[in-house]
């Protein structure tokens, strides 16, 4: 008996024991290791697959629009360009152009399709708006330096003695344009009284306010001289009086 109880003894304490190896279950927290998964939240570094965010970069592509400046190639092509206008310009803005009004596409710097097309952008002083390859401005307006002239002849006496004449035979007359409502009185000359005269336009409708102008200091030339010649003149008849005062006051012999 006593062997007995010892072995059973024995056997529940070894079984004890061995339900005590359950507790090698508690190395079963070594499934707690399982919380080195939570290394997984390295998979957050996948979030340097934002990084293909740099494709953005493909964004530089819009400097494509840089091909905007073919602009440039229009240099040689037809384009609207601003005209000189009227050499001189009277203050109220000048003559009507007797063109059309600009409108539409007609526009400083648009692309046109005719050369030597034009219309009035209503800038007044005879400002016409042309369709041309260049700008009729380049040069400046007016040209008046040697270097766009040629066959340059300058005015003998004679020539500014004619067109003095010329321009004291002009009949001034006031007038009003059909083509303003307002009926404003201007001054100036009618080309119907003198069609040949030099200070008409190459079209026969239209004053050239150049060859106008030039007229009037022809004529201001003109005058200078005369005068010069009768003070000359005048200067020589008092020489001549005062030669005759001295023989009348000589004492007779």
């Amino acid at each position: 008996m006593f062997g007995v109880s010892v072995l059973i003894s024995a056997c529940l304490a070894g079984a004890a024991c061995t339900s005590g190896s359950g507790t090698t279950s508690g190395t079963s927290g070594t499934s707690g290791t399982s919380g080195t998964s939570g290394t997984s939240g390295t998979s957050g570094t996948s979030g340097t697959s934002g990084t293909s965010g740099t494709s953005g970069t493909s964004g530089t592509s819009g400097t494509s629009g840089s091909s905007g400046t073919s602009g440039t190639a229009d240099s040689g092509s037809l384009r609207w360009w601003v005209s000189c206008g009227a050499p001189v310009c009277q203050l109220d803005g000048g003559p009507p152009t007797g063109l059309a009004a600009c409108g539409g596409s007609q526009k400083d710097g648009a692309a046109c399709a005719t050369a030597g097309e034009a219309c009035d952008p209503g800038l007044g002083c005879s400002v016409r708006l042309v369709c041309a390859t260049s700008d009729p401005k380049a040069a400046g307006c007016p040209k008046s330096s040697r270097r766009y002239k040629r066959d340059i002849t300058y005015l003998s006496e004679g020539d500014v003695h004619a067109l003095a004449g010329e321009a004291l035979r002009v009949k001034l007359a006031t007038y009003a344009y059909h083509a303003d409502p307002a009926g404003e009185r201007r001054l100036g000359f009618i080309i119907e009284d003198d069609t040949d005269s030099s200070a008409v336009g190459p079209s026969g409708e239209r004053v050239d306010l150049y060859a106008y102008t030039s007229m009037a200091v022809a004529a201001q030339q003109a005058q200078d001289r005369e005068m010069k010649k009768m003070r000359a003149e005048i200067a020589r008849l008092r020489r001549d009086v005062e030669a005759q005062k001295g023989v009348c006051g000589a004492t007779p012999r």
